[in-house]
């Protein structure tokens, strides 16, 4: 399809959700996710056939965001991860199944390599995101409930290090990834909406864990292709409200 019709076609199913009546961003679930590779954050939604890439998804960046076709073989997957080695030379997409996991280069592309998962810990798992560290090298986070679990790869048969999350990333998450050494989280907050926390791996090891001081809100392009997100502020209406394409999802414009 062309990219300009395929842009405008899902700018369209966009506009199609935009009813207000709730006031948080959805969490995570089977085939819908946030992850990161690179210099990009990617917001895949199934649902709408595409994914979102961006180079951050706060500030004003959202003239910078693109929307991309998503192969349908690819579609419903339960998990999305994204991960870049630690000199920045390499990174995978990979697509987390029931017991399997796909590795890709372009999620536009079904071709890749398909694995077992290792452990019956790093299946169906809420959340799955990875990080690079000079002491572990690439290894993939496993959230389960209110526990977390880390393996060098889903293939892997052992754990690395498991532990319990602190009470903080216990509740309103709508998602995790991880970008570098740093884990971004996604909240749903009470008195600001949606917000992103950045951390560090220490977060699920100390004793008294410390989100960062500065904190910042999911631009608004980026924020109306978030499932929820046309209401995910503070006391959202109830009523349905019409939106242009070009006031609504800025990366839709063609500039």
């Amino acid at each position: 399809m062309n990219k300009h019709l395929f842009t405008l076609f899902a700018c369209i199913q966009l506009i199609s959700f935009a009813t207000f009546g709730q006031s948080k961003l959805k969490p995570h679930y089977k085939g819908y996710d946030i992850f990161s590779t690179r210099k990009y954050v990617y917001i895949v939604r199934t649902d709408l056939g595409c994914f979102l890439r961006a180079k951050k998804l706060g500030g004003s960046n959202t003239t910078k965001s693109e929307i991309f076709p998503l192969n349908e073989a690819l579609g419903n997957a339960k998990h999305y991860v994204g991960y870049t080695n630690r000199k920045g030379e390499d990174s995978k997409r990979c697509a987390v199944w029931e017991n399997t996991y796909s590795t890709h280069k372009n999620f536009g592309d079904a071709k890749g390599k398909v694995k077992d998962i290792g452990s019956p810990l790093a299946k169906n798992g809420d959340h799955y995101f990875a990080l690079s560290t000079e002491e572990m090298g690439k290894v993939v986070y496993v959230i389960k409930g209110f526990k977390y679990y880390v393996f060098k790869s889903l293939s892997s048969t052992k754990t690395l290090n498991e532990g319990v999350l602190p009470k903080k990333l216990q509740s309103d998450v709508v998602a995790f990834w991880g970008r570098k050494k740093y884990i971004y989280i996604l909240k749903n907050t009470k008195e600001r909406g949606p917000l992103i926390y950045r951390a560090t791996a220490s977060i699920l090891n100390n004793m008294k864990p410390q989100l960062s001081s500065t904190v910042s809100a999911p631009n608004i392009g980026v924020r109306n292709f978030l499932i929820g997100g046309l209401t995910a502020k503070k006391n959202g209406g109830t009523s349905a409200v019409w939106k242009s394409v070009s006031s609504a999802f800025p990366f839709c414009n063609d500039s």
